[in-house]
């Protein structure tokens, strides 16, 4: 039975960062039109000016407008648009996040599409692309992922039906609303399988990395995201104890 992978770009902006991820897409397309996965890219934005302009550049097979505010409500639509249309699976990447389609191993990639995980985590490069590019290896495990900011999310491919189960992104978190989102997921023993190679390079500043808040702010949301998930237990008391430590610290060398 042939799987639907969903590449998505919810946007807020189209830009030459949005055609280089455009790229990348049909690149994975080509690329695993070999094996039986059916690919279909998907291109979502507020601005009807911008949805010109990836009309013209014919990278995407649908075209949206959605008048929505912010990053995951722009991924929650994205979310619907691909349920909509029967997809399997979606993989949601902002403006400037790559896919790395030489460091996949495809028929890895495509077995575990074919396959029923709820979530597929791989480990990515993260940076501005000139000044560093930084490993982040997926930790899978919340007794891992409890004491760190974020989960790679730009690099996780996410099911239809880990979608029905867990629901879409909660917009009470702003910034990390997607470490809720993957902390649900583990509290409701969905599966996540992690393939271990890299498949994204994630791009530092841009909608999905700038909050307009301190990061003091993005460690008390992630608090209150554990809290409400785990309830108060160690774990959430340990990692109260270290992110008020590292935020502390770096704070400090900041100055």
């Amino acid at each position: 039975m042939t799987a639907t992978l969903f590449l998505c770009c919810p946007s807020l902006s189209f830009s030459g960062s949005t055609a280089r991820t455009a790229n990348s897409f049909n690149r994975l397309k080509n690329l695993l039109s070999v094996f039986d996965i059916s690919v279909k890219t998907l291109f979502l934005s507020s601005d009807q000016n911008d949805l010109a302009s990836a009309e013209a550049h014919s990278y995407f097979d649908y075209i949206f407008f959605s008048p929505c505010e912010g990053v995951y409500a722009a991924f929650n639509a994205a979310i619907k648009k691909s349920l909509s249309l029967s997809a399997d699976w979606i993989w949601l990447l902002g403006e400037g996040d790559t896919i790395l389609c030489e460091r996949l191993d495809l028929s890895i990639l495509s077995q575990n599409l074919s396959l029923g995980s709820h979530i597929l985590m791989m480990n990515m490069f993260v940076g501005d692309r000139k000044l560093r590019c930084k490993l982040k290896e997926a930790f899978p495990s919340p007794l891992f992922s409890l004491d760190t900011m974020r989960f790679n999310h730009p690099a996780s491919i996410i099911s239809a039906n880990a979608y029905s189960i867990n629901g879409l992104y909660s917009l009470d978190y702003k910034v990390v609303s997607d470490y809720y989102w993957l902390h649900k997921a583990c509290a409701a023993n969905l599966s996540i399988t992690h393939l271990p190679f890299v498949s994204v390079y994630h791009e530092l500043g841009g909608i999905s990395t700038s909050s307009g808040k301190s990061r003091f702010f993005e460690h008390y949301q992630c608090l209150l995201a554990l809290n409400r998930v785990y309830g108060f237990s160690f774990s959430v008391f340990f990692a109260l104890i270290f992110r008020l430590t590292r935020c502390l610290v770096s704070s400090f060398f900041a100055k």
